[in-house]
């Protein structure tokens, strides 16, 4: 029963990944029909993921899993937190919630959204950077190469969904 629920789960969740990819090109490509886009992603996805599937897939892995899930989230918050409470502004901010919900807001949550979160979140990003003693998988430790191309490969496709808001504006 629990691997049943465990394939599941993975299921559900690459059937909502795949839908978002699918709506984010058919909404950009209107007259491409939607099987051919499903197709393509379907079959892309497939040869990634045979990458996995090698006796070296462990070691793919733990850079994916390090870079895209732990210190890029963690990036990406911070500079969101900022943007939207430095850049677009506190004050403007609360003025929206307050128009969605129909409630004002105290000032603990405004000290905490303005000044608590994005010092915080910067802080532990940067004695995470700080504490960082090189990535390993048991006793390999990857080399400046292996992480250097991971980050070469994150910042492209941080670039390209960049260049493509800017190009739409």
């Amino acid at each position: 029963m629990f691997f049943l629920m465990m394939f599941t789960l993975g299921v559900g969740s690459a059937v909502a990944y795949n839908t978002a990819i699918i709506t984010i090109i058919s909404d950009r490509f209107p007259r491409l029909p939607v099987w051919h886009i499903t197709l393509g992603t379907c079959v892309v996805g497939f040869l990634v993921g045979l990458i996995y599937t090698t006796p070296q897939g462990q070691y793919v892995l733990v850079l994916v899993d390090y870079y895209s899930g732990g210190v890029s989230i963690l990036f990406l918050m911070t500079l969101e937190t900022v943007a939207v409470m430095w850049v677009y502004g506190l004050r403007q901010f609360i003025r929206d919630i307050h128009f969605m919900l129909d409630r004002s807001t105290g000032f603990f949550w405004r000290l905490c959204w303005g000044i608590i979160n994005p010092i915080f979140l910067a802080v532990v990003f940067v004695y995470g950077q700080i504490q960082h003693q090189g990535l390993a998988y048991g006793t390999y430790v990857y080399d400046s190469m292996a992480t250097g191309i991971v980050t070469c490969v994150g910042m492209t496709v941080a670039a390209g969904g960049n260049l493509c808001y800017i190009l739409e504006m």
